[in-house]
């Protein structure tokens, strides 16, 4: 989530200062999880399972979940209303406003175990139901806030947890395939390289041929716990 939560208070630090110009970043190095989860569960695997025979599901689910995550990186510039780049460049969006969704006790839904052995990635397997009900405030009371339905959105960019998660969004929104296939096609190009990862995204669709003036988009991402940033753009 953190790719477009550097996007949202990035805006929230420009809304106060819109002469100022802001610089974010994101780095992941994911491969440190495989340390942790190869030195708990797999290098100890005879251990753990001859003191607790049902841990295996938890051990294998550990293990995969290493495998998801790649390393990537990714920055952006952003600038207020009143820098003259906001003026001269017509081709990149506006952030028109944010969303922050954080679901009730979800704490060891998703997210980081520190360990001696070093960091184990957690990712439980109910992620996309918790998703189901956390869309229509991060999506629904969103959009109506601002005066908008699903319809109307032109662009859409939604970080590529998994083909359930995507298909979660998809049956919410009522969208179809085509108007999310930017994700499906990053999860086959680049695979999930957790926050970068809709940075990336947004890097594809700002170095495409922009959309009509006026377009809006929705920029979204997943996170700890269970939790959503989602951001509303227009062209």
């Amino acid at each position: 989530m953190a790719g477009a939560a550097v996007l949202a208070r990035t805006h929230d630090y420009l809304e106060g200062h819109p002469r100022e110009a802001s610089l974010g970043f994101t780095v992941e190095l994911s491969s440190i999880f495989w340390y942790g989860a190869l030195q708990r569960d797999f290098c100890a695997l005879d251990s753990r399972l001859a003191a607790d025979p049902t841990a295996h599901g938890d051990i294998v689910s550990n293990i995969l979940t290493a495998a998801l995550f790649g390393d990537g990186a990714a920055a952006f510039v952003a600038v207020g209303d009143e820098h003259p780049l906001a003026r001269a460049d017509r081709g990149s969006p506006r952030i028109v406003s944010t969303r922050s969704v954080q679901v009730p006790n979800t704490g060891g839904l998703m997210g980081l175990e520190y360990m001696d052995t070093g960091l184990r990635c957690i990712l439980r397997a109910d992620v996309p139901t918790k998703l189901k009900g956390a869309l229509p405030e991060a999506i629904g009371e969103f959009l109506d806030a601002n005066g908008l339905k699903a319809k109307d959105i032109g662009v859409w960019i939604v970080h590529p947890g998994g083909p359930k998660v995507l298909d979660a969004i998809q049956d919410f929104c009522r969208l179809s395939r085509a108007e999310l296939q930017m994700s499906y096609d990053v999860l086959s190009d680049i695979g999930n390289i957790s926050s970068a990862t809709v940075l990336v995204m947004l890097h594809r669709v700002l170095t495409a041929p922009p959309p009509p003036p006026g377009t809006y988009g929705l920029l979204m991402a997943m996170g700890p716990g269970f939790s959503t940033e989602s951001l509303l753009l227009q062209w």
